[in-house]
């Protein structure tokens, strides 16, 4: 996949036990996780991107101030599919079903 091209879509996976819980946020009573997504073209395991955990608004700019970013972990990975898009996707919803599961509201098996 080019570096210039940009995926119709993507699939992953993460590891929700390797989650550092202090920079879960909440925002109107729902909570959240920044996740960064970095480019990993060469991956043994032919995925292509490395998915981490990122750390929140607050926190990012306290760093930018110190110069002083926290190591946060390696949660999974990502497969970009249809890389033939020349330009970013559309924010569009999709047309047809995607056979995910839609989330259930019970949260109690979460490790957070």
């Amino acid at each position: 996949m080019s570096e210039h091209l940009f995926p119709a879509s993507m699939s992953g996976s993460i590891c929700l036990d390797k989650i550092d819980k202090q920079y879960i946020y909440e925002l109107n009573g729902k909570k959240y996780l920044n996740l960064r997504f970095k480019y990993t073209p060469d991956s043994q395991f032919g995925n292509d991107y490395m998915i981490s955990q990122d750390v929140d608004k607050e926190t990012r700019e306290q760093c930018k101030t110190t110069g002083s970013w926290p190591k946060t972990p390696i949660l999974g990975n990502a497969k970009a599919w249809n890389t033939d898009v020349s330009t970013p996707p559309s924010h569009n919803p999709p047309t047809k079903a995607t056979g995910v599961p839609a989330a259930s509201g019970n949260d109690d098996n979460l490790p957070f």
